[in-house]
């Protein structure tokens, strides 16, 4: 199946005072139930040399599909969150 739009919020300032360090919050609209529930969340940057900057496992004993970090950026472009659904 293809990507859609929706559930997944990415949040980061509209600029940050370094690339080096960019705060990141991903959340992702999911109940956590044993039969729907978000596996994993990739971090892509495609202006990065590297645009895929994480990949996070969630396992079953996870309560909520969230989580922060801090990212490197190369330059100012938009960060995109897939989360990988268990349907």
């Amino acid at each position: 199946p293809l990507p859609s739009a929706g559930r997944v919020l990415v949040d980061t300032p509209p600029l940050a005072d370094n690339g080096h360090s960019v705060p990141l919050r991903v959340v992702v609209d999911s109940p956590m139930t044993a039969s729907e529930r978000v596996q994993r969340i990739t971090i892509l940057a495609e202006r990065n040399p590297r645009p895929i900057v994480a990949s996070y496992s969630l396992g079953p004993m996870c309560a909520r599909a969230e989580l922060s970090t801090r990212i490197r950026l190369a330059d100012i472009q938009e960060v995109i969150a897939v989360a990988g659904l268990s349907d």
